[in-house]
């Protein structure tokens, strides 16, 4: 039944084709499941018709082709299949090599008769067209010689070997053909080859009349030698059957869905058991970590037993359902050779130092198993690192055991949640600004086509002045990005292109907006968001007005909230907010949230803007938003520090995730390197808000170094439209280098390591399954992937931020051991002697006879408690 739903997934003419010739072999039915595979797939790449044909005529020609014409076989490529039905006839063309005679063609014809019973199958060279127009020159001559000569062999076999080497010579309208030697000269002339090359050359091009075959200074090629296999470094072992099969190109695994009777696959072992008893059987998977197969082989040769889960190899056999298995696909293996293990390794001379990298251990995240850590380091010759596993440290005594037995030293760091609990809530240039919160101020909101001041566009703006207690003048308008909207943005604000047809461009709608502001403070919430798309076209950037966050004023009055969404504080305080999303409802409601606040805040004694900044402390940091950012111990001191702030990360600031505030970093700093963060880090979000260099300054003067990770690590930000091109990706990396240099810090290139090997991403996003969608591999890669990521920067500052410059920063790390050497029991003064006390007088009561004295107590019972004491007190 499965058979037949198979097939009647095919066209309808071949469905009748095959019903009407279908042989009851399984083997013929195989062959014509390849076909009509191929033919539903000419336009599938060309190793993989190539697989597939390669399949068909092992089938159709096995036992009828010499080993040299098999190997020509496997060159052809398979141009065109057709049916012709009445005539029970399937015509095959192939672009054959023209070495290939006639004679092997028409053996595998006349051996595809026994393969398919009541079928012909028909080969056809495929003859390709040329324009003819052209004159013909030496240079277009020499460029497809090639093609010229295998078109001669194909139509004269006698001249194959005197036309071993040849090279044309063109004088006027005469061609001279220069062969190697005399007698291939005569031999190619007697045989009049010349006709031939005519025809040839005609079909290509106009201008040669005459053809003469003369004697030249040619080589012939040396035989090729056979390659002895080094027994230190065996490439392709041989374990059981031939090697000639295994020289067909592999078939995916992913794309094997029907039984075929001879394939070829390779791939990693795994599982691999050998069973003993009436029979001996071999079976393990294999796996080329896109899909998987079971294979066995029944009383496998003892060479099989050297086989370890991991060895890479290619194996040959037919496919067929297991009834032991519910009738999977498995591989009877018939041949199979290892050809070593597919592992990575780093090749560069000058090794990088990985400053980013995260175990298993790490929360909900890593997926590097410690031991294959270390073992992938030894195979790429590192003898540095640095762990950074997610806001834990348990990972530290055994790594560092096993390192150091390998010879590698390991910087023991912490990526953590980073809040910047200093981060001001009123920002002005004006440091004497002395304006009341009662006085004129401008309450707006955006629109915009994504999240990046950089890359995205404004499409509405929204806002409303307020003067003594009310909403005074609104302003309005939608503006032209310029470009179509995403359904995501369409759906999110209720905004569509229909919309925007006809509405000023963003230009236009800033000056008219500017004059509306006037001397007026402005007022948003998630003021950094709005306010980053204003200043990156602002005319003046010193003369930007000065700007209040509703965001942060609600977290010091409004703490017991469940989160700080326009909605939610509108709600709790009972300010209606009819359309959200759009910018004008937005402002409108966000105008009678600061009239609310405003009330609050002289409640609290604020009545300035300058004064809003004294609310910082009484924001609870946890609820602050965070960013990641990297601690390095960089000797014992900051080793200490660094186990204070990550149990204070789980007990103190814990809000849905471990968080470390900056206030805390700054009091424990001695001893440790904060870095910045490479695709999530504070530096980061604040060039994509489109900050002023000064904002950008300040979040930079905490870290001491600064990280950049290779582009495609950025690809799901590409994906959320933060950027719209990679050249985007590559001017952020470049500006973040541009701030090291300004700023004297080091800018460091790390991989973010949370998985060893690139297929491994699969896994990894079934673990951050809430955050999986478009996540980028996080594999640990080598130099010179590294280098390549990074070559956009030119080969002097790729080896720089790859090479250089962590391995100076790695320089300033002490070798720290996790744990001391040596017992370090608790001092408390007089517990000896209290501890004496408490023994002696229980024992007396236990076994110190009717009058309860440690005298009466038996010898053994006192020699054993003078023991257990003394090594109880000896060893504290």
């Amino acid at each position: 039944m499965t058979l037949i739903i198979e097939i009647i997934n095919y066209h309808f003419n071949q469905f009748v084709f095959l019903t009407k010739h279908f042989n009851s072999s399984y083997s013929s039915f195989a062959i014509m499941t390849d076909i009509l595979n191929i033919d539903s797939n000419l336009d599938t790449p060309k190793n993989e018709k190539k697989a597939g044909l390669d399949r068909i005529l092992s089938c159709l020609a096995h036992g009828e082709v010499t080993s040299e014409e098999r190997i020509l076989l496997q060159k052809a490529e398979l141009m065109e299949i057709r049916f012709e039905r009445k005539k029970s006839l399937i015509i095959v063309v192939m672009d054959l090599p023209a070495i290939l005679t006639d004679d092997t063609l028409k053996r595998i014809e006349v051996a595809a008769v026994k393969a398919i019973p009541g079928m012909t199958i028909k080969i056809e060279r495929f003859e390709r067209e040329f324009n003819s127009t052209e004159i013909v020159t030496e240079d277009a001559l020499k460029e497809n010689w090639e093609s010229v000569v295998s078109g001669v062999k194909s139509k004269m076999t006698q001249s194959i070997p005197w036309l071993l080497v040849s090279q044309p010579q063109l004088k006027a309208e005469t061609l001279n053909v220069v062969c190697a030697d005399s007698i291939a000269a005569g031999r190619l002339t007697v045989l009049k080859c010349g006709d031939a090359f005519l025809q040839e050359i005609n079909k290509r091009w106009q201008g040669v009349k005459k053809i003469k075959f003369v004697e030249g200074s040619l080589e012939l090629p040396l035989p090729e030698k056979k390659k002895v296999r080094s027994s230190k470094q065996k490439s392709f072992e041989l374990l059981a059957g031939a090697e000639f099969p295994l020289r067909a190109d592999s078939m995916k695994i992913q794309d094997i869905a029907t039984p075929v009777r001879y394939a070829v696959i390779q791939g990693s072992l795994f599982n691999i058991n050998i069973r003993e008893g009436r029979k001996r059987v071999f079976t393990a998977g294999v796996t080329n970590n896109e899909d998987s197969i079971r294979v066995k082989l029944f009383e496998p040769p003892e060479k099989i037993s050297e086989l370890r889960n991991g060895d890479y190899v290619k194996v040959g056999g037919k496919i067929e359902s297991d009834t032991f298995m519910n009738n999977e696909l498995c591989l009877s293996i018939r041949d199979i050779a290892r050809l070593g293990q597919n592992l990575r390794i780093d090749k560069a001379v000058r090794k990088r130092i990985e400053f980013n990298c995260h175990t298993k251990l790490s929360r909900l995240n890593g997926l590097i198993d410690i031991e294959s850590l270390i073992n992938t380091a030894k195979r790429w010759g590192w003898d540095k690192f640095v762990l950074t596993d997610d806001s834990v440290v348990q990972a530290f005594p055994k790594l560092y055991s096993l390192s150091k037995s390998a010879g590698i030293q390991m910087g023991l760091g912490c990526q953590i949640n980073f809040v910047d609990d200093t981060k001001k809530i009123f920002k002005t240039q004006n440091s004497k600004f002395d304006k009341m919160i009662s006085g004129s101020a401008v309450v707006f909101d955006l629109e915009t086509t994504g999240l990046s001041a950089n890359s995205n566009k404004v499409i509405e703006v929204g806002a409303y002045r307020v003067e003594k207690g009310r909403l005074a003048e609104e302003f309005h308008s939608f503006v032209n990005s310029g470009e179509k909207l995403s359904p995501v943005i369409t759906k999110l604000t209720g905004i569509n292109d229909e919309m925007l047809v006809g509405a000023p461009e963003w230009k236009e709608v800033l000056e008219k907006f500017r004059k509306f502001i006037g001397d007026s403070v402005l007022i948003a919430h998630n003021a950094d968001f709005d306010a980053g798309f204003l200043r990156k076209h602002w005319p003046k950037k010193n003369e930007f007005p000065p700007l209040a966050d509703t965001l942060g004023i609600c977290r010091a009055l409004l703490p017991r909230i469940k989160n700080f969404q326009l909605g939610t504080i509108a709600k709790e305080l009972k300010v209606p907010l009819v359309e959200a999303h759009r910018a004008v409802e937005d402002a409108r409601a966000l105008a009678r949230i600061w009239l609310e606040l405003c009330v609050r805040l002289k409640d609290a004694g604020i009545t300035k803007f300058a004064q809003l900044n004294e609310l910082i402390p009484k924001i609870e940091a946890k609820r602050l938003h965070s960013n990641e950012a990297v601690l390095i111990a960089k000797n014992r001191i900051g080793l200490k520090n660094l186990y204070r702030i990550v149990p204070a990360s789980h007990f103190e600031h814990f809000y849905i995730r471990p968080r470390v505030p900056s206030s805390l970093v700054n009091k424990l700093r001695e001893g440790l390197l904060l870095g910045s963060g490479a695709t999530e880090g504070p530096i980061f979000d604040s060039i994509v808000r489109g900050d002023d260099k000064k904002e950008i300054e300040r979040i930079a003067k905490n870290f001491d170094y600064l990280e950049i990770a290779p582009p495609d690590l950025y690809s799901d930000k590409l994906a959320e439209g933060i950027f719209n091109s990679e050249d985007e990706i590559h001017e952020l990396i470049r500006v973040v280098i541009e701030l090291g240099k300004k700023m004297n810090k080091p800018v460091i290139a790390v991989s973010k390591a949370y998985h060893l090997e690139s297929h491994l991403s699969a896994s990894r996003k079934i673990v951050r399954i809430q955050k999986s969608h478009n996540l980028p591999s996080h594999h640990l890669r080598t130099t010179d992937e590294m280098l390549e990521s990074f070559s956009f920067l030119g080969k002097e500052l790729a080896e720089e931020v790859v090479i250089d410059a962590p391995s100076k920063l790695f320089d300033t790390l002490e070798d720290v051991s996790p744990l001391p050497k040596g017992f370090f029991p608790p001092i408390i003064d007089g517990a000896d002697v209290e501890l004496q006390k408490v023994t002696i007088k229980k024992a007396a009561e236990l076994y110190g006879g009717k009058d309860r004295k440690f005298e009466d107590v038996p010898d053994i019972i006192k020699n054993s408690i003078e023991k257990e004491l003394k090594a109880i007190i000896g060893n504290g």
